[in-house]
């Protein structure tokens, strides 16, 4: 698959490190990736969505994971799998029609799940099963 899209990145518009991954928000690809070093070939990386429009950043409160879908405008929030492995499944989705969204700020300690995104403030709650 040489020239595959998936071995390049496409205007990515942040990389970090949370806990033992880096990622990296490929906003034209509409990708988020990560992987537990920056050596490997980017077609090495694992995905955690495809599903984003035009992201831009990618925050963490230590359990959930949030991504702005900014031309979708919502916010797309995530966490670990309890497998045992470093998966994602998709927990919630939030839309925000009115605003174009940019930038998720990490939350503050004292607002535990809970997310600032461009002067709009929500609550997150786990499921109960």
């Amino acid at each position: 698959m040489s020239g595959s899209w998936r071995n390049s990145l496409y205007t990515p518009t942040m990389i970090q490190k949370i806990d033992n991954n880096y990622f990296i928000v490929d906003c034209w690809h509409h990708r988020i990736i990560y992987n537990d070093n920056l050596r490997d070939k980017i077609s090495a990386w694992k995905t955690l969505t495809e599903d984003i429009n035009g992201g831009h950043t990618l925050a963490c409160d230590g359990e959930f994971y949030f991504c702005d879908d900014t031309d979708s405008g919502q916010i797309k929030i995530f966490s670990k799998s309890e497998s045992g492995g470093v998966s994602f499944c998709r927990q919630f989705r939030r839309s925000y029609r009115q605003t174009a969204l940019h930038k998720i700020r990490r939350p503050h300690k004292k607002h535990l799940h809970s997310f600032v995104h461009g002067g709009v403030h929500a609550e997150v709650t786990k499921s109960r099963q």
